[in-house]
């Protein structure tokens, strides 16, 4: 006879209080879900994000905003540029109001041609969304540094570009072949 006895009353009474406040934590953690996802930057629950990839390079966030809303409601977009030069480096990441309608735009959008280029959409899964998602993009870095000038430069003459009369002039009274073909004789010999 393996049969347990029942639990002592101090024993139940904390397993009960125990399940009671767990339950009560994830009561409240469900309704205050919706505030944390917002503050973190993460989608409400129930949201769907597409990627969108070989975008048209001239197609913009207002034009992508006005394309993709004619499915639903846009939440968010983000369409990613290049660090150097803040061109659009054509693909972006477009978040709707619900799932289902981001599920709907992905197969839809999925192969269509715009522009002569083929789309390619696709429904991420909600564990692959993450806060710096929708982050804005960097500004533009700025032109890069020119070399330090080189010290004694000032006082080196300055060269200029010559016509090539002057050129040739100046190669004859230095000894110097002139054409091309004297310059192989000149090796040869």
């Amino acid at each position: 006879s393996l049969v347990r006895p029942p639990p002592a009353a101090p024993e139940a009474a904390a397993a009960a209080s125990a399940t009671a406040s767990t339950a009560a934590t994830r009561k409240k953690r469900r309704e205050q879900a919706p505030e944390r996802h917002r503050r973190i930057g993460l989608p409400p629950r129930g949201a769907g994000v597409i990627y969108v990839g070989h975008l048209p390079r001239e197609f913009q966030e207002a034009q992508i905003d006005k394309f993709f809303g004619q499915f639903g409601k846009v939440l968010r977009l983000k369409l990613f540029r290049s660090s150097k030069t803040g061109n659009p480096k054509g693909y972006a990441f477009v978040e709707f109001e619900d799932r289902e309608v981001a599920s709907v735009a992905a197969d839809t959008m999925h192969g269509y041609y715009l522009r002569e280029r083929r789309l390619v959409c696709h429904l991420l899964q909600p564990s692959a969304v993450h806060k710096g998602l929708f982050a804005p993009n960097p500004p533009p870095r700025k032109a890069p540094r020119r070399m330090p000038a080189v010290a004694g430069a000032a006082d080196a003459p300055s060269v200029r570009v010559a016509r090539a009369e002057e050129l040739a002039r100046l190669m004859t009274e230095l000894g110097q072949p002139t054409h091309a073909g004297e310059l192989l004789r000149g090796r040869a010999g």
